[in-house]
């Protein structure tokens, strides 16, 4: 139980340190003392779905955290998967205005999500949303 508890607080740990890396880190402006969010930028298409991918320099994250970065060159696949659920966890925050569906997929999600919370009980607290993968949702 004890492993399982550091386990979970070193995860969330992490999680935080990545959520904070994608929102925080910048790089000079093109104006003289200007940052811009290099992430943020991207997260904010990302919301708009007017890019598809995220792609993290590790040079990047090494500037930000040294140690995080030697993390993610010893076990890439975990990494990959933890920045997924950080951007699937701030991507809303990013979010401008609504985006409108862009295909019958998208359509097909809304309609099931909109079904599974009239069919919910009140006393559920179950998120529908766990039952579809987080990548169909992402979209």
């Amino acid at each position: 139980d004890a492993l399982e508890a550091d386990t979970a607080d070193v995860y969330g740990d992490v999680l935080e340190k990545s959520k904070r890396f994608l929102s925080e880190f910048s790089v000079p402006g093109p104006r003289k003392g200007s940052k811009v969010h290099k992430y943020g930028t991207q997260l904010v298409a990302l919301a708009h779905r007017e890019q598809v991918s995220l792609s993290i320099a590790l040079d990047d994250v090494a500037e930000f955290d040294e140690d995080l970065s030697r993390e993610i060159l010893g076990n890439t696949v975990r990494y990959e998967k933890l920045f997924s659920e950080a951007v699937s966890d701030i991507l809303p925050d990013y979010r401008q205005h609504d985006v409108q569906n862009k295909d019958s997929l998208d359509v097909y999600i809304q309609h099931r999500l909109l079904l599974e919370a009239r069919n919910r009980g009140a006393d559920e607290v179950r998120d529908p949303k766990n039952q579809y993968p987080a990548e169909l949702l992402r979209r």
